[in-house]
């Protein structure tokens, strides 16, 4: 079964020719054949901004090991045969009925079987993650993490195929969806619905947002911490502006924002910190740091890489070069 035909990027039996074409859609990785000597490869990738839709095949039975995906998230639905998907520890078998979706900051190897052929929707990490923080009112924490299977029998997860069937069906059109104004509203429903039908270790925090909304001594709190982010803040400040007590302070965010006042508050400092990394503006990555608070800089380092996977200075350097 061949999708996208109107796209097709390359036809190949030559290994190191398609790796070489793979990595400038994905990123660098490593490909070897399990058995055999020749590939039937062939890969069709249509582009939107934020999303790609890709049919891949190799035609044998390969190795792929890419390391960490980083900026992207990857959901690989076998159209044929198998997918061996092992990404951090987690190791599971992706067939037909199931998808994968492996963690853009766990180290990932594939096995593809000889007549795997697999349907692939990449989407931008920082969309995603952007899209999940307005969600649920918050910064992250820590980076997301979707359950690594995506079991096509649950209906949350087949309404999301259907969404993905639409697009395949628009991208062979005359008049795409995807070249007009509305493609960017497309997109955000596609990264919504996939929160919403896919297990990830948001998913309380987004089904107690849809449920209930925080309290005023809450988002009082919030609203102060925004409008001194740059300054040094205490509990005790966020006690005296609210008026409540500190354990009531503490119950409230917990319940409602899955965290505590000051987690929010580094949370939010560093989304500001990476965005100034991102933007290369000529800021040191000292300067940035300090800039929004953060005074001990191996401890900041720490916690960044925890968050976003990478150091700082290696989101800076990608931003400069």
């Amino acid at each position: 079964m061949i999708i996208l035909p109107k796209h097709e990027l390359f036809h190949s039996d030559n290994l190191d020719y398609v790796r070489a074409e793979v990595a400038k859609v994905y990123c660098d990785h490593k490909l070897g054949m399990a058995r055999g000597s020749r590939l039937n490869a062939r890969h069709h990738h249509a582009k939107m901004n934020k999303i790609s839709l890709n049919y891949m095949r190799y035609g044998n039975e390969v190795e792929i090991e890419p390391g960490e995906l980083d900026r992207f998230f990857l959901i690989q639905l076998p159209l044929s045969g198998w997918a061996e998907i092992n990404s951090g520890k987690q190791s599971v078998i992706s067939t037909e009925h199931c998808a994968s979706i492996p963690s853009p900051n766990k180290h990932l190897s594939m096995r593809w079987s000889d007549n795997c052929e697999q349907l692939m929707v990449q989407i931008s990490r920082q969309a995603i993650e952007q899209q999940l923080s307005a969600m649920i009112a918050r910064p992250l924490n820590q980076p997301l993490e979707f359950d690594l299977l995506m079991k096509g029998e649950q209906p949350k997860v087949r309404a999301w195929w259907r969404l993905i069937d639409y697009m395949l069906t628009e991208f062979e059109s005359s008049c795409p969806i995807s070249s007009s104004p509305a493609a960017e509203h497309m997109e955000q429903l596609i990264i919504t619905q996939l929160l919403h039908a896919q297990q990830h270790n948001y998913s309380e925090a987004l089904q107690a947002k849809g449920q209930s909304i925080a309290p005023a001594h809450v988002k009082k709190a919030e609203e102060y911490i925004r409008n001194h982010i740059t300054q040094a803040i205490t509990i005790d400040d966020l006690v005296r502006e609210t008026g409540v007590s500190p354990r009531s302070l503490h119950e409230g965010f917990r319940k409602f924002r899955g965290q505590s006042p000051l987690s929010y508050l580094r949370a939010l400092r560093l989304e500001h910190a990476r965005k100034d990394l991102l933007a290369a503006n000529g800021d040191s990555v000292t300067s940035i740091a300090t800039r929004w608070g953060f005074t001990q800089l191996g401890r900041f380092s720490v916690t960044y890489k925890e968050v976003y996977g990478e150091s700082p200075s290696e989101t800076f350097k990608k931003a400069v070069y």
